[in-house]
């Protein structure tokens, strides 16, 4: 039957206008896996601080007013440099440099289905006024639930191993 499944969305979704709709998305989440990029915007402040970038989601937008780093789903057909074009202008800024955290990608579960997540370290040129640069050591209660346990953990064990050691003003 999950066969069938997957041939069938293979066959269906090249068709269906991108992004979905918060219903078809709602219905078909459960069903399959979906690919999430997690670009991880993190930055140390004048005082040596690692702070992390993060935008407060919108209302119609799942988790409506938790805190979390911008990504999204990769599109069929896309690669996640796709995604991370697409998050650039609004939802993070000018990106400088990207790079894939690396290791086996990481799955969870949440409300709305089965996530895989690609998790990439970004150094931004500009960040967004969408958002909000927060130190990794006091970042708001009400955080998505998977960015504060699994996304920013990841990548803050990333950040001090090799990426971008230097301070920004």
């Amino acid at each position: 039957m999950q066969v069938l499944l997957q041939w069938f969305l293979g066959w269906l979704l090249p068709y269906v206008k991108q992004p979905y709709l918060k219903e078809f998305f709602a219905g078909l989440a459960p069903l399959v896996t979906s690919i999430a990029v997690e670009p991880v915007a993190m930055r140390r402040n004048t005082v040596g601080q690692i702070e992390v970038f993060l935008r407060q989601r919108k209302p119609h937008e799942s988790f409506a007013g938790f805190w979390h780093c911008p990504g999204s789903l990769l599109r069929v057909g896309e690669q996640p440099a796709g995604v991370l074009a697409r998050l650039k202008q609004a939802d993070l800024g000018s990106i400088r440099h990207y790079q894939y955290v690396g290791g086996e990608p990481i799955c969870c579960a949440e409300p709305r289905g089965w996530f895989m997540l690609l998790i990439y370290l970004v150094e931004l040129e500009h960040a967004s006024p969408e958002g909000t640069w927060w130190p990794v050591n006091d970042l708001p209660d009400d955080l998505a639930p998977h960015h504060k346990l699994i996304v920013i953990p990841k990548a803050v064990g990333a950040f001090t191993l090799e990426a971008l050691p230097r301070p920004y003003s």
